[in-house]
């Protein structure tokens, strides 16, 4: 919840929504929250993270089921707490190396050690889990994916970054993973298009991006907008032509589901939990040559525009992936858990 906006805060909000929503008597659920409490939770009972809950989990007693709802999560419960865990990706295993990569995977499998019971959010994560740990065979485990809060609800709020023609979108935190350098260069290969990037944008390869700009004459074309909110991000998912990501990691993929739930047509990666998340519907760049995306692009754009059909089927497509499903399919989970 530190950082909302980012895939693991919408996780984490949209999911404690949507099990205040579902409440049931058989349930009390209790939130770890931040010292600075979320507006959304702050009437809900709660405890706060604190380093004294970090480093003794003695102080995390008297329930009946821990929930972390990421694998980096720092609070444990006590030992006789049923511990349930949830991996969302493993994109440290590209992004590190060396001892940093050691010391990362054997803490991930000191929290798997620990578990219960643990879920992925794709078929990929659970893949990638299986062949870099040592996940018992009588730890139970299975794949729930996440929901997609129904953006064409919100009220689109004009941003303050507009584009000065038509523009394809793209989203998410401005590192080397998501590869938006590869989204620059083609866009000096698509001279009526211009480029839309949101998202937190300071790290150093943000600065490289905007050297690279400049380097191509294209402050005018292409825009790091930072972080936006909910109400500017629909606006940019409403207006633009269609929505781009060519991320080589990605646990998931919430924001192409974002753009199909618009009706939007999608072009993505064929990467890691692209091609499982986004489906059939979806347009797949399969490598990143400027012209190879390019002549994917304008194909997938003269199909789209040829196929009446297309909106339909790329909302009934997003519309598999809802919070109340997501939470439904958890609760049963917990069920399980608390009885054995």
């Amino acid at each position: 919840m530190k950082y909302p906006n980012t895939g693991l805060g919408q996780f984490c909000l949209h999911f404690g929504q949507e099990l205040k929503r579902q409440s049931h008597p058989d349930f009390n659920s209790v939130f770890l929250l931040p010292r600075t409490i979320p507006p959304q939770f702050s009437g809900d009972r709660h405890i706060v993270a604190s380093s004294g809950r970090r480093y003794l989990p003695c102080l995390n007693s008297g329930y009946d089921l821990w929930h972390s709802t990421h694998q980096d999560s720092p609070y444990f419960p006590d030992k006789k707490t049923p511990y349930l865990l949830t991996i969302h990706d493993l994109n440290f295993l590209w992004e590190k190396s060396g001892m940093k990569l050691s010391r990362r995977l054997k803490r991930l499998e000191k929290r798997i050690g620990k578990a219960t019971a643990v879920v992925f959010s794709s078929e990929f994560t659970r893949q990638t889990v299986l062949s870099h740990t040592s996940l018992a065979e009588n730890i139970p485990s299975e794949v729930i994916y996440l929901g997609v809060a129904p953006i064409e609800e919100i009220v689109p709020e004009t941003p303050k970054v507009l584009p000065s023609g038509p523009f394809v979108f793209s989203i998410g935190v401005i590192k080397p993973s998501k590869n938006f350098a590869a989204l620059v260069e083609w866009m000096a290969h698509m001279p009526d298009l211009n480029l839309v990037i949101s998202g937190i944008a300071d790290q150093p390869y943000a600065d490289m991006i905007r050297k690279r700009i400049v380097e191509l004459k294209m402050e005018d074309r292409i825009w790091l907008t930072g972080e936006v909110g909910e109400n500017e991000k629909a606006w940019y998912y409403r207006e633009c032509e269609a929505f781009v990501l060519a991320s080589k990691l990605e646990g998931f993929g919430i924001p192409a589901i974002e753009a199909m739930r618009l009706g939007k047509p999608v072009f993505v990666s064929n990467l890691t939990s692209l091609p499982e998340v986004a489906g059939e519907e979806a347009f797949y760049w399969d490598n990143f040559d400027p012209e190879d995306m390019k002549r994917v692009f304008e194909e997938g754009m003269n199909i789209f525009a040829g196929d009446s059909d297309k909106k339909d089927r790329l909302r009934r497509h997003a519309l598999r992936f809802s919070w109340a499903e997501t939470v439904k399919n958890y609760k049963v989970l917990y069920q399980n858990l608390l009885k054995s």
